[in-house]
């Protein structure tokens, strides 16, 4: 699957949520799908598991990104 860009509009209102999906995450940061899990595996993004999902932390993710 092809990576898919998100507009800045996209991305804000994903960020104005208080967590994301992993997928979400790739999308915003522009990887692949692997590369966002492989991301979260090495601890560069803040993440809380809800049962057996990985849930990205926005808060954290949007003071990495310039955004806060």
């Amino acid at each position: 699957m092809a990576k898919t860009g998100l507009s800045r509009l996209e991305i804000e209102r994903l960020l104005a949520q208080p967590v994301i999906t992993v997928d979400e995450y790739a999308r915003v940061i522009r990887a692949s799908r692997n590369g966002g899990y492989d991301a979260v595996h090495r601890g560069e993004v803040a993440t809380i598991k809800v049962g057996r999902k990985i849930k990205v932390l926005t808060g954290p993710l949007r003071r990495q990104l310039g955004m806060a």
